[in-house]
């Protein structure tokens, strides 16, 4: 038989009272603040379940801002790619002015100053910056400004590097454009071939841009074009090496064909009047602007001067043509880069909500089974109250009853 003393039983009345105070506080605390733990003992595995949703919901909060700042980043360059397309524009436009109206000396000096605002102001979109003070076509060299000046040439001062930023658990995307990819890796020409006009001509040929007419003839080799009079050529593979082939007929109007490309040649070229044909190479989009601005200063006072300026205008037109294309491709690829940030973007806000759900689900207050549980909790502790108050008030007689 166990025997209790009265400190035991008034102890065991107390902790009675008090178990039942916390519990009724706990349930009071749960629906006060609408957490169902409020300590990891009350739900060690569900706590440990919160602390790793909170840390996935803190990730993909930070997706999202970089989402934001990914987008900002790129709608400066797209809008800086959109605004020096235009100069471009402008300049082709001028190209084609001076080309072909009947300009004096000094009317093409004026469009020659006009070209060279126009590439100033290119040049200072290159250097544009984004909101926090990097240059934005640089690299990872943010703080240098990419394009500079060597003397009268333009040059790339940034770096290869493309900064990338994480939007999702496993996506990446890149949120600028290093400038000597954008500026200074533009393919010439018609981006396939380059068309030259030897400075020895003295005929009034001037050779166009071209086209590939059949890829699968045509092989990106070197070749020389000679007249051997003002109706006949030949043409010769440089990169074969081999003798020019035999004299082709040529008449005004008609163009150049052979091993899959065809050239336009308008005017009438001269005995010995050689043309090349060579493969593109990348060349940078103010290199063209300093051509052309030259042609347009040059003297043309003579008919030889007069036929290397048309010849200029011609590639500086063909070569603005490539830039402006050049940089619809980049602005498409940035507009794509816009678009993975939406569909990104929609993926995270939808990931954090059912996490946030399932968080709600672990930790937040059933009110109805809370309410319940006071209720009963209460009656417990009211119980105990009363039990503890009647012992209390037993005397020794009322045990030898």
């Amino acid at each position: 038989m166990i025997r209790l003393s009265t400190n035991q039983v008034h102890e065991r009345g107390v902790q009675y009272i008090r178990d039942a105070q916390v519990a009724v506080a706990n349930t009071q605390a749960q629906i006060g603040g609408g957490k169902r733990i409020l300590d990891p003992s009350d739900d060690p595995s569900g706590s440990a379940r919160l602390v790793e949703l909170q840390h996935q919901i803190a990730a993909t909060a930070q997706f999202q801002e970089n989402v934001n700042l990914a987008r900002g980043r790129l709608a400066i360059e797209d809008s800086t790619l959109d605004a020096f397309g235009n100069l471009l524009k402008r300049a082709q436009e001028l190209a084609l002015q001076g080309n072909n109206a009947p300009l004096t000396n000094a009317d093409r000096r004026a469009v020659a100053q006009e070209l060279r605002q126009i590439r100033n102001q290119a040049v200072q979109l290159a250097n544009t910056k984004d909101g926090a003070g990097d240059f934005l076509f640089s690299g990872y060299k943010a703080q240098t400004a990419p394009v500079g000046q060597s003397g009268s040439a333009a040059v790339y001062q940034g770096d290869s590097g493309q900064r990338f930023l994480q939007i999702g658990p496993t996506r990446l995307v890149a949120v600028d454009d290093p400038g000597d990819e954008v500026f200074f890796a533009i393919r010439n020409g018609n981006g396939r071939f380059v068309t030259e006009a030897a400075a020895t001509n003295t005929g009034s040929a001037v050779i166009g841009p071209g086209s590939v007419a059949d890829p699968e003839a045509f092989d990106g080799h070197r070749y020389q074009v000679v007249f051997t009079s003002a109706n006949t050529y030949t043409v010769q593979d440089l990169t074969a090496g081999t003798p020019p082939g035999p004299p082709q007929p040529w008449s005004p109007g008609d163009g150049l064909a052979f091993a899959g490309i065809e050239i336009p040649l308008n005017g009438t070229p001269a005995a010995g009047d050689r043309f090349n044909v060579v493969p593109s190479t990348a060349q940078d989009v103010f290199t063209t602007f300093d051509r052309v601005i030259a042609a347009l200063e040059s003297s043309t006072s003579s008919e030889t001067s007069v036929t290397a300026f048309h010849q200029a205008l011609s590639n500086g037109i063909a070569d603005f043509e490539q830039a402006a294309n050049h940089l619809l491709e980049v602005r498409g690829r940035v507009g794509s880069r816009l678009n993975a940030l939406d569909a990104q973007e929609e993926a995270n806000s939808d990931f954090s909500l059912r996490m946030q759900e399932v968080r709600g689900g672990i930790e937040d207050t059933d009110y109805a089974a809370a309410a319940s549980r006071l209720q009963q909790e209460l009656l417990a502790l009211q119980a105990a109250q009363q039990s503890f108050a009647k012992i209390q008030g037993l005397s020794l007689f009322d045990y030898l009853r």
